[in-house]
């Protein structure tokens, strides 16, 4: 008799991060030339341990490997195409959405009104499940083009 794995929520949502990739175009002069990787960074408390690791190593996606970085605070950070946010404090959260915004720099966050607060893309659960809701106009504002398909899967929240 077999035993089911069932992934873990961060092994999902690690999953979901690295599958965005395929759905979201970045401005070319983001990227230093046509090879460089995707750089996928994280703020505060990194809930993923290895998974994100485990889950983007060895991938190529449109000609680019992934690079994950980790940033204690908001004076850390660095440029990263993705930034996903380990912070829970909401204050803090708008902060650094603040000093980022118009970057072109896919902002992940888990806490609720994270998408109308400025955050581009935000985890949520609906029937027992992860799922995702996209702020298409900062996503616009931030210069990042999101596939029709990807859009279709998520919910749309519009922020002021």
């Amino acid at each position: 008799m077999g035993f089911t794995v069932h992934p873990t929520e961060h092994q999902i949502k690690a999953s979901y991060i690295y599958n965005f990739t395929r759905f979201v175009d970045w401005p070319k002069e983001v990227f230093a030339d046509s090879t460089s990787p995707f750089i996928i960074g994280i703020i505060g408390q990194d809930p993923f341990g290895i998974d994100l690791e485990k889950t983007v190593e060895g991938k190529i996606i449109k000609n680019r490997t992934f690079s994950v970085k980790r940033f204690l605070t908001i004076d850390d950070i660095e440029y990263c195409h993705i930034l996903f946010f380990g912070i829970s404090n909401r204050v803090k959260q708008i902060q650094i959405l603040h000093k980022i915004r118009g970057l072109s720099i896919l902002t992940i966050g888990n806490r609720a009104k994270f998408t109308l607060d400025g955050g581009i893309v935000n985890f949520i659960e609906k029937k027992k499940k992860i799922r995702f809701e996209i702020n298409k106009k900062i996503a616009r504002e931030s210069e990042l083009n999101i596939s029709t398909k990807l859009l279709k899967m998520a919910d749309i929240v519009e922020s002021s």
